[in-house]
């Protein structure tokens, strides 16, 4: 599953998230690629959560890593929340963990 994230305003998106695979059982895999190459936007600040459907939270992560892995393995099957905040951005995404 890939989804665009804007600029804050522009017309373009600044970045797209891809998480993968969804459903998921052991290893989410998460992506960050950045379209706007500018030297001063690779040590941007990429924050991870994951929320449960009772909107408590089972992982964070702040980091400039643009790919990250989540070991989800130890949760319950369930309905869980991505949530990536990347510059202005803020992306929140579904996941199914079986």
């Amino acid at each position: 599953m890939s989804i665009n994230i804007g600029s804050g305003g522009g017309c373009c998106p600044a970045a797209a998230v891809h998480v993968y695979p969804n459903p998921v059982s052991s290893t989410l895999t998460v992506q960050v690629t950045d379209s706007i190459s500018e030297d001063n936007h690779e040590n941007e600040q990429i924050e991870l959560k994951l929320i449960d459907r009772f909107s408590r939270q089972v992982f964070s992560k702040q980091t400039i890593e643009k790919t990250l892995e989540i070991q989800v393995s130890n949760l319950p099957p369930d309905i869980y929340y991505l949530i990536v905040q990347y510059k202005d951005a803020l992306m929140k995404k579904q996941i199914v963990k079986q």
